[in-house]
């Protein structure tokens, strides 16, 4: 820490959180953490640059699942368990289980469930999953990588369950079964801007984390991640679990071309009632295999002009309908999320489309044909929202899921305040310029606060002082961009006040009052009265001063 940050009485960085709270880094005792709330189940960047569910586990069920010693499991014919790994060698002339009894699994409980497939060269395994949860967490698998599913028990069965057919050849590692015990207070430190090597493959904790806090949003996909449930599938063919996908996971789709190579039109939709005037975002995760190209689109309940085209080899947007956004982000190993946004001018049942095409100038319902059965892309996380931007993903698994809105406030103390003369820091990116007010604000009331704000008006931020009800200050300043991260600080004295963008002191006020001492009392990512212009977009520090001088400014908010 630097000599200028051990000025600060609160430090808030991305780096620790506990379930329903974000721990600052200053004070340490305790006394200036947030209270944090979602109750709702969420996704991050991590470090690694792999989208996951934010969650704590409970403790391992699973007795030697790595298989260092030959004990514990149960093998049927084929199975025997060295070198590290549960092995079968194909000897089976049916079907043949592995098994571990015992499990404390109980009932009413959300459990993750994790193995890795590895060297394997035949067969598949018909299924894997807890006995008795009448559902099965994995089927009909036949490629090496990890495997990971979430699972509600419905029985007390204790019982986990890898059944081979009569033809398995593969090794099974690395098996784990935990309870999640809390997914839905827990805040996100999400990571971006990783470095990539030589191959486009993200280089681990090169990324830079940041505090995620988003709105609420409803990802109306009911499959996000399973095409093969999708109602319209023309002309297509859909491989389950064929690659690698943003999660780390063997679940990406494989999207061929149907029997029908030389039909026109190969597509892929599903339905959904839109409403006239609303703001849709349509996403997915998508790879190349053996074609370039490929669009996004909606149908009836929009205009002729909402779709894009995306070249999944350079990773560029070709052609846009003139009534849509659309956005490209790299997430690394070949993968990129592609989305279009469109305001729907109807109120009707219509579709979400995703189709082929070898045309960076094609409109609409593009034409493409091919004498060969071409993997067209590998495809995963596809969501659809009423929002005017992609959120993060929400994963579905055959029925709507919402993510309720991340809430961070009641940060820091009277004690850690001074309320006659300070600074109020923040290191923050907008996650839209969409017209919203995101505020973080030193506050006692509505009537006596200090607020950094991203302002409603395209790119600008702005400065608030409130004293007993009166404005003291209010200064806005344009910049480029906030979707960029922007070092701010609004400085409040008596006579004194400015707002600090980027190492220059871009507005000042040298009339007005301040407070009382012992007036503000709390730091909230929201207004004064913690309930509206909450602050979703993302923050690298959030930092609370008694007083700095001009120099000081200069270099804490110096890019």
């Amino acid at each position: 820490m630097s000599n200028l940050l051990d000025k600060a009485s609160v430090i808030l960085t991305p780096t620790a959180y506990n379930n329903g709270e974000a721990l600052c880094v200053k004070p340490s005792d305790g006394s200036g953490d947030f209270d944090f709330s979602r109750n709702s189940a969420a996704t991050r960047v991590n470090a690694q640059g792999l989208v996951e569910n934010v969650q704590s586990l409970g403790s391992e069920l699973v007795t030697n699942g790595d298989f260092d010693t030959d004990s514990d499991w149960s093998k049927g014919t084929g199975w025997s368990i060295s070198g590290g790994s549960a092995n079968c060698d194909g000897t089976q002339t049916s079907q043949t289980n592995l098994l571990q009894n015992g499990l404390a699994l109980g009932t009413g409980k959300i459990l993750k469930i994790t193995f890795q497939l590895k060297d394997y060269q035949a067969g598949k395994l018909i299924y894997v999953n807890l006995t008795g949860t009448g559902v099965l967490e994995f089927e009909n698998i036949n490629a090496n990588g990890t495997y990971v599913a979430y699972s509600g028990l419905s029985t007390g069965d204790n019982f986990i369950t890898f059944r081979a057919d009569a033809d398995f050849i593969g090794s099974i590692d690395n098996v784990s079964v935990k309870e999640v015990i809390d997914n839905t207070n827990l805040p996100r430190i999400s990571y971006e801007n990783f470095s990539y090597d030589g191959s486009g493959n993200i280089i681990p904790n090169s990324g830079c984390g940041s505090w995620l806090f988003e709105s609420q949003s409803t990802n109306v996909v009911p499959y996000s991640s399973d095409f093969s449930q999708w109602t319209g599938i023309i002309n297509l063919s859909i491989g389950l679990n064929e690659g690698v996908s943003p999660s780390g996971e063997v679940n990406a789709n494989l999207l061929s071309l149907g029997v029908d190579v030389s039909a026109t039109r190969h597509r892929l939709y599903l339905l959904y009632n839109f409403v006239l005037g609303n703001e849709y975002t349509f996403s997915v995760f998508a790879k190349k295999d053996e074609q370039d190209w490929f669009q996004l689109m909606y149908g009836a309940a929009f205009d002729a002009q909402s779709y894009a085209n995306f070249d999944l080899a350079n990773g560029v947007v070709g052609n846009v309908g003139t009534s849509t956004d659309a956005n490209i982000v790299d997430y690394g190993n070949g993968w990129y999320r592609c989305s279009i946004t469109c305001t729907a001018t109807a109120t009707i049942s219509s579709t979400y489309e995703i189709l082929t095409t070898n045309n960076t100038n094609s409109g609409r319902y593009p034409s493409y044909q091919s004498t060969t059965n071409t993997n067209v892309c590998f495809l995963w996380g596809a969501q659809v929202e009423q929002q005017p931007y992609a959120t993060s993903y929400i994963p579905t698994s055959g029925s709507t899921v919402t993510r309720n809105q991340d809430v961070c406030t009641n940060g820091g103390s009277l004690a850690t305040i001074n309320s006659t003369e300070g600074v109020l820091y923040a290191e923050i990116a907008a996650l839209a310029d969409d017209g919203t007010s995101r505020r973080i604000t030193l506050l006692e009331s509505l009537n006596n606060k200090v607020s950094v704000i991203l302002s409603p008006t395209s790119n600008s931020i702005q400065g608030l002082v409130l004293s007993g009800g009166r404005v003291q200050f209010n200064q806005t300043f344009a910049t480029s961009n906030t979707l960029d991260f922007n070092k701010i600080a609004v400085s409040y004295a008596e006579n004194n006040f400015a707002l600090w963008v980027n190492g220059v002191k871009v507005r000042t006020d040298t009339s007005g009052v301040t407070f009382s001492e012992n007036t503000l009392t709390n730091i909230s990512f929201a207004d004064g009265n913690n309930t509206s212009n909450k602050f979703f977009g993302k923050t690298k520090c959030l930092a609370v001063f008694p007083y700095l001088t001009d120099a000081e400014l200069t270099e804490l908010t110096t890019i």
